[in-house]
């Protein structure tokens, strides 16, 4: 009894080694039918782009850029080969007024005493006051000048400014 099943033990281990020998590679996937490769060729077409998007424009292409914003660089010449850009210059008293304002959110008037108040930024000023605005350079204090319907003249050392709100 024991040889038999010795036997057959060794029979069943042959007949599995050959099996899996035998036994036929896995092939990758199927071919594509035709329709899926349309669909494939389709789907690739459209959103190319998608996987390598178009360079960024650059600032001078930008139509939203007001005036003499970005200053023109120099074309490089032989005896001026590229050189790199100075540091940016300091600005004018106006360009800095400018950039200030445009940070400042008027949102109403009010009178105390017979005195017009205006709420800037959430605090109140009157003519006279100086408020304080933070530029990406520095803090900048900024005059409010005189206060009328509808108009506010602010300051900043000789540059002035007048804003509608």
């Amino acid at each position: 009894m024991r040889r038999h099943s010795f036997h057959f033990g060794l029979f069943l281990a042959g007949v599995l080694a050959v099996g899996f020998a035998a036994a036929p590679k896995t092939p990758g996937p199927p071919p594509l039918s035709p329709r899926f490769k349309q669909v494939r060729e389709r789907i690739d077409a459209l959103f190319a782009d998608r996987s390598t998007p178009p360079p960024n424009p650059t600032l001078l292409d930008n139509p939203f850029r007001p005036p003499g914003a970005i200053p023109a660089e120099p074309e490089p010449t032989p005896e001026n080969p590229a050189e790199p850009a100075p540091a940016a210059p300091v600005s004018s008293d106006l360009e800095t007024l400018q950039q200030a304002v445009a940070t400042l959110r008027v949102t109403g008037t009010f009178n105390v005493g017979g005195e017009v108040h205006l709420v800037i930024n959430a605090r109140p000023y009157k003519a006279g006051d100086v408020l304080q605005v933070s530029l990406p350079r520095g803090t900048v204090y900024l005059r409010v000048r005189e206060i009328a319907p509808n108009l506010v003249t602010l300051t900043l050392n000789e540059a002035e400014m007048t804003l509608k709100y």
